[in-house]
């Protein structure tokens, strides 16, 4: 659970696009993680969200579990590759919940294989009410 979870607001965020049927990270996605993970390294409060999605090709269940799987990847590689603690990341599998592109086209659909990796900070909003109580203060 996070204390004050309304001083946290979002710092980063990066969209890991995915190919079909696959839950592999490309050596781009891994350049993006790697960036991502460079903004955030010096904050002392953060947590990460990480949601895995699918096209709407396959099954709800295969789609589900999909979904989970690339999410799954891109944890693995936050928490191996980063030293990333496990419990500042929370994973989730949504499937073909929230398209990012209602289409049904090709196009759409490869919008749609993404796993999107929030970075949430609170330490931004501790340093400016520091700030503002600093100001007072004078």
């Amino acid at each position: 659970m996070i204390a004050n979870i309304d001083d946290y607001k979002l710092a980063t965020s990066a969209a890991v696009p995915f190919k079909l049927n696959a839950y592999r990270l490309t050596d781009e996605a891994k350049a993006d993680l790697d960036k991502l993970v460079g903004d955030v390294k010096n904050n002392k409060r953060f947590f990460i969200a990480v949601e895995g999605y699918t096209d709407s090709t396959g099954s709800k269940q295969y789609n589900e579990e999909l979904s989970r799987k690339r999410a799954d990847a891109v944890v693995n590689y936050l928490v191996a590759k980063h030293d990333i603690p496990i419990y500042r990341i929370h994973m989730i599998g949504l499937g073909e919940e929230k398209p990012a592109d209602e289409g049904k086209n090709r196009a759409a659909r490869a919008k749609n294989r993404r796993v999107e990796v929030k970075v949430f900070s609170a330490d931004q909003v501790t340093a400016s009410i520091g700030a503002d109580r600093t100001q007072e203060n004078k």
